[in-house]
């Protein structure tokens, strides 16, 4: 299994850190957030002209 470059923690399914404190972590949850935020923009996006 993989290891956090940072910090050494695991890995987990994704290629996140699980450990709650390192930075590569919250980047990780950050870059997560953003591409959620993408994606709803994207879906509620129609297209219609205005």
């Amino acid at each position: 299994m993989a290891r956090c470059k940072f910090c050494g923690k695991k890995l987990d399914d994704a290629g996140y850190c699980t450990n709650e404190k390192c930075p590569e972590s919250i980047r990780a949850k950050i870059m997560q957030a953003a591409a959620q935020e993408e994606a709803a923009e994207n879906t509620t996006t129609t297209g219609e002209a205005k």
